[in-house]
């Protein structure tokens, strides 16, 4: 803000100088409150502030999880499962329907309450019956002496696959543990690039 008790200068002559606000025109008076900024390299309109971003809803997912038999321990296998539910669920911006819903859903369609449901039309449809917007499954598979943790998840609305990420490892569960914080890791990734573009 200029001061109020700006002094004029004489020049070599005497004569006095208009003050620095008098030869100062509309355009460059300095900015009060209620001026709007100017951008110094453009010659385009004032820049407001930009406006609020509206932050993107939680994207919340059914998971499932299932691998070839004999390939772990059951209790391994339990473990595994449920590792990559916890680290599908701190990743930001998702929200991991819990196992007991999904089961409670399996329950109420099938005959059979433990039956399987391992075909994707099977998991869609229990996405949508707990108000999931995405299937995430997660599978297991042995090639050879090796191990390969997939997962793939899917629109519930388009019953379309969106996207797949896999990892080769060790048949072990720390291997296999790693292996699933990679995928993780890359599916999260993909989410956020795609919510960016």
């Amino acid at each position: 803000v200029w001061p109020d008790d700006v002094p004029e200068v004489s020049d070599k002559r005497g004569q006095p100088r208009q003050s620095v606000r008098a030869v100062m025109t509309d355009d460059e008076q300095a900015p009060t409150d209620r001026t709007p900024q100017r951008n110094p390299l453009s010659r385009g309109p004032p820049l407001w502030p930009p406006a609020a971003v509206t932050p993107r809803p939680d994207m919340r997912v059914a998971l499932f999880f299932q691998a070839e038999q004999n390939m772990l321990a059951p209790a391994d296998l339990q473990a595994l499962s449920s590792y990559f539910a916890v680290r599908v669920a701190s990743l930001p911006g998702v929200k991991v329907v819990p196992s007991s819903v999904v089961q409670d859903a399996l329950r109420k369609d099938k005959a059979e309450g433990d039956s399987p449901c391992y075909d994707e039309s099977c998991q869609i449809e229990l996405g949508k019956a707990v108000a999931a917007e995405k299937t995430l499954v997660g599978k297991v598979l042995q090639l050879g002496p090796r191990c390969v943790f997939v997962a793939t998840l899917y629109d519930l609305r388009t019953e379309l696959s969106e996207r797949a990420e896999s990892e080769r490892s060790a048949c072990t569960s720390e291997a296999l543990s790693e292996a699933a914080d990679r995928v993780a890791q890359r599916l999260h990734a993909f989410e956020v690039n795609d919510a960016s573009g």
